[in-house]
């Protein structure tokens, strides 16, 4: 696997690896999630690239505001993190956020085997979306936005076809896509701050 930079608010060196220990997570967790995180940890970390996407899921959602009265704004209930189709996370999802919070809630993963159970969907406040045909995505999508669900990615032309946050990697960095028109539609607020730091594709709203 190639040598990968990830730049944005830290800068990461990072290689395939084995599964890391715990004094591992610790440091990644610390870097990625400290509110000043390019003054955490100075050494790079060896972790590879799934490892990486999956703990980043959360510095997204620092900077996005999902609707006032959404479920997610209730504190008693687990802030649900889906994954279908291909799952490039390789199964580390559940012990990446085992003690992590989102929004201030616990963290539960859940793996969805069909895109058309809408009682699992929309269970969902993230849902990461692995390759899957173009008649699938688009059902997928379709309820992303009557429920407000944020929708992140990292298969090519994901972003233009509505996928909202889709990641990338060019010239060995590992970047990201923002389709700001499917955010709109399903009501969430997107902050400027992540705008600036994305590639936009799909145009306004």
């Amino acid at each position: 696997m190639r040598l990968l930079l990830i730049r944005i608010h830290s800068k990461i060196r990072w290689k395939d690896h084995r599964q890391l220990p715990l004094i591992g997570w610790v440091c990644i967790l610390v870097l990625l999630l400290a509110p000043n995180p390019g003054a955490a940890v100075k050494p790079p970390i060896a972790v590879s690239e799934h490892e990486l996407k999956a703990v980043y899921l959360e510095r997204l959602t620092r900077f996005i505001e999902w609707p006032a009265g959404h479920e997610v704004s209730q504190p008693s209930k687990p802030f649900v993190i889906g994954v279908i189709g291909i799952d490039p996370f390789k199964g580390v999802l559940p012990s990446i956020f085992n003690n992590q919070r989102i929004k201030g809630k616990p963290v539960q993963v859940l793996r969805i085997r069909d895109p058309a159970d809408r009682r699992a969907v929309t269970r969902t406040h993230l849902l990461f979306i692995g390759k899957l045909n173009n008649k699938d995505l688009q059902v997928l999508l379709d309820m992303a936005r009557e429920e407000s669900i944020l929708t992140v990615s990292d298969t090519p032309g994901f972003g233009e076809f509505g996928v909202m946050v889709n990641f990338f990697v060019d010239d060995d960095r590992l970047r990201f896509e923002i389709n700001p028109k499917p955010v709109h539609q399903a009501h969430l607020d997107i902050s400027y701050v992540l705008l600036r730091s994305a590639q936009i594709v799909g145009g306004e709203d």
